[in-house]
């Protein structure tokens, strides 16, 4: 096979070079360009939903259907802390939404009893501290996307590291090791091994909120490339929450830590110990006015357990 010996126009090599490291590295955001505490997360796709092996699996888990996320996002490594939220909001809703007993207090403790619509408070906030990026909350789409950590599609797994859920307690808060031993509150992040992309707590400690409301029918109709939930309606009235918490069960119940769980629940809703939220961001955008508190909803006790009045599961 002959081989080209030609010599290149000066400045050549550099720009070949360049071009050979772009497509090598792909998509992925290098890792200075995420805020400090974020994780880049590559474009890519994936097979949402429930294994149809899956015998804890409820119907709003399926159909399982494909999912393209062609954007890069940074996703904040743990759920946002009691600090961040001091240090943003100067408040501690914790403090006044919930009973003593259902929070420790401490820098590193996820913020809880947060409604929806308080997060949208603070990502309008922060977004006017913060003018190098734009803050927001995941959508339903990129939350299970972010944890599964890039898994190839085939949907092997029930939880991010595997099936048996005897190995849960090693990355998660969950009921086993926590309220079953006296311990009924949320813990401080980063304490649990993260996941393959480096996020922490994707399972268990705090539900976290999504930008999507919520449709047991939306599997079904949802588009492949960055499904953004459905549109809203006077019908839907609940915000997603995913991930389970420190009073959920490994499985079984309604109330769960498995991977494709869904949880619905109103978004005015705040006084929770178990509802906390974490944050993505992304090229700085125009952002518009605050929170939009349009919906109202019971706000429930003592966890994530509570029934959604009209989300049939």
């Amino acid at each position: 096979m002959p081989r080209f010996t030609s010599t290149p126009a000066p400045g050549l090599f550099p720009a070949l070079f360049l071009l050979i490291f772009a497509l090598a590295a792909g998509p992925a955001l290098a890792l200075d360009t995420c805020p400090a505490g974020f994780v880049p997360i590559s474009p890519g796709s994936f097979t949402m939903g429930a294994l149809n092996t899956d015998l804890d699996a409820f119907a709003d888990e399926l159909p399982i259907h494909q999912v393209e996320i062609t954007k890069v996002f940074c996703m904040k490594e743990t759920e946002v802390t009691q600090k961040e939220w001091f240090d943003v909001m100067g408040t501690r809703p914790w403090q006044t939404n919930l009973n003593p007993g259902d929070y420790q207090e401490g820098d590193n403790y996820p913020a809880t009893g947060i409604s929806w619509d308080d997060t949208q408070d603070f990502i309008a906030a922060k977004n006017a501290q913060d003018l190098n990026y734009s803050y927001r909350l995941p959508t339903e789409a990129e939350w299970e996307y972010a944890c599964r950590a890039n898994d190839p599609g085939d949907l092997r797994a029930v939880y991010f590291f595997g099936d048996d859920p005897v190995n849960l307690g090693t990355y998660a808060w969950y009921r086993d090791n926590t309220v079953d031993v006296g311990r009924n509150y949320p813990h401080e992040t980063k304490t649990r091994i993260a996941n393959d992309w480096g996020l922490y707590d994707m399972l268990g400690n705090v539900m976290e909120w999504c930008s999507d409301w919520y449709d047991d029918d939306y599997y079904s109709v949802s588009p492949v490339k960055d499904p953004q939930g459905p549109a809203p309606s006077a019908l839907l009235t609940g915000k997603v929450l995913r991930g389970g918490s420190f009073v959920s069960l490994a499985a079984g119940g309604v109330d769960n830590c498995r991977t494709s769980n869904r949880f619905p629940f109103a978004p005015s809703a705040d006084s929770v110990k178990d509802f906390g939220f974490r944050i993505v961001a992304g090229d700085r955008v125009a952002q518009g006015g605050g929170s939009t508190k349009t919906a109202t909803g019971g706000g429930g006790g003592g966890g994530g357990g509570g029934c959604f009045l009209g989300a049939a599961r």
